[in-house]
């Protein structure tokens, strides 16, 4: 049975709308909803003490930030939406990111930014299925299709006003929003227990690594003051150095000129945080300020040591470069595997965070004297590489078990979406039945 759309005049036909269930009217937004009703004006006094949420505040998942307390001589000019408590809230720029959240309480001067539609629901919308509605997944695949822009892709709140709306009894919208409310708390509360066994599991590598990388291997070893405040006690045997004794810096600047027209394996920040490793890029692409890679070396970045972008990297067949940002450190007489897990280490991450040079949140730098000058505690070469085996071998099991975790999370945020999208458009009876998930 085909369902007879009322949609906007002018607007396109949204093909997915004939998926709900057979019989349910359709309107647009515009027509039973207000959308940016109320805004601050420019006569608002200076010192008016506003409560601001951004896009930036808004997660994936709809949760909010705590609002900025801010005088509104002192907001962005785009501070200026005023958002009460029923309100859904829609990101109509970046819409890639899916910033749409519903506003439980408001508190006194709450407002949004203008990068937000604030959809007030009439009286023929109840706000929470209002909320489910536009955040199924046909809703938000349609805000994203009709937005315009590649790398700021974004929808005019018009847009968004000529969606439609299944306008169903309120008493049944209710009905849906009830059971969604139940059936996604329940979906929610088995990822929040799921996040929490990863957050327990990552305390359990760092406290393994930081164990491993001072007290070694052995419990029953004698142990002696290390005279730096970070180590406290190590193994007597062991030997305190300078890193730059063990490791030395090693490359030399790559030419835009040599890697023009060819391939080139490209160790990136941006890449290693994504993959966990380089990538083959057009070296005509890729900028200056790289290092040649001719040997094994430990890659440490200056930038932003709280990320700890640290990775053991090769020359590969083709022309092989690093980003800048890195300090190439090759060994002397350690184990780069070792290396790798004292400078991956919370210790040595604290010690780097503690030093950066610039204030901006985004470009903090630790100078590179400082990454090859760390007094650490060094084991005999045999030592070290049992101590790798050992830190390799454990941590891939604890990875994997934390890979499976996400995995079982993806699941679940998967399933939580398929079932908002399947009671919103009616393709389950969800009139007192009950779900059940694992």
């Amino acid at each position: 049975m085909s369902i007879r759309i009322a949609i906007a005049p002018g607007d396109r036909v949204v093909p997915w709308i004939n998926q709900c269930y057979p019989g349910w009217p359709v309107k647009p937004l515009k027509y039973i909803t207000k959308i940016n009703n109320r805004s601050l004006g420019e006569d608002t006094a200076s010192d008016f003490e506003i409560n601001y949420i951004d896009i930036s505040s808004v997660a994936s998942n709809g949760q909010q930030n705590p609002a900025e307390t801010i005088a509104f001589g002192d907001a962005p000019s785009r501070a200026r939406r005023i958002v009460a408590s029923g309100d859904v809230i829609i990101s109509t720029v970046r819409t890639y990111l899916k910033a749409i959240s519903y506003i439980e309480n408001a508190n006194d001067n709450l407002i949004c930014s203008t990068g937000f539609a604030v959809i007030t629901s009439g009286p023929r919308v109840h706000p929470k299925f209002l909320l489910y509605w536009v955040r199924s997944e046909w809703f938000v695949n349609e805000i994203m299709a009709r937005s315009v822009g590649v790398s700021y892709p974004a929808i005019n709140a018009i847009e968004i006003g000529n969606l439609p709306f299944p306008a169903i009894p309120v008493d049944e919208q209710k009905a849906i929003a009830d059971f969604l409310d139940r059936e996604t708390a329940g979906i929610d509360e088995l990822i929040a227990k799921k996040k929490k066994l990863i957050e327990l599991l990552q305390e359990r590598r760092t406290a393994l690594i930081s164990r491993a990388i001072t007290k070694g291997l052995n419990p029953d070893a004698p142990m002696r003051d290390s005279g730096i405040e970070w180590l406290g006690e190590i193994p007597a045997h062991w030997e305190i150095k300078r890193a730059d004794a063990l490791l030395r810096q090693s490359g030399k600047p790559a030419y835009i000129e040599e890697m023009a027209d060819k391939e080139v394996f490209h160790y990136s920040i941006p890449i290693i945080q994504e993959t966990g490793d380089g990538q083959i890029e057009d070296g005509t692409n890729i900028d200056s300020n790289k290092t040649l890679i001719a040997e094994p070396v430990l890659l440490v970045s200056k930038l932003n040591p709280r990320k700890n972008t640290i990775i053991i990297a090769f020359p590969n067949e083709k022309i092989t470069v690093c980003s800048g940002e890195f300090v190439p450190l090759a060994p002397i007489n350690c184990n780069l595997k070792y290396a790798e897990h004292v400078y991956k280490s919370e210790y040595v991450r604290q010690l780097l965070s503690s030093s950066v040079q610039s204030a901006t949140r985004s470009h903090q730098r630790v100078s590179p004297d400082l990454i090859r000058k760390i007094w650490l505690a060094w084991p005999s070469l045999e030592e070290q590489q049992a101590i790798a085996d050992f830190l390799d071998q454990e941590t891939a099991r604890i990875d994997n078990l934390v890979g499976r975790t996400n995995q079982a999370i993806e699941k679940l945020q998967e399933y939580r979406a398929a079932l908002i999208t399947a009671a919103v458009t009616g393709k389950i009876d969800v009139r007192g039945e009950i779900v059940r998930y694992e």
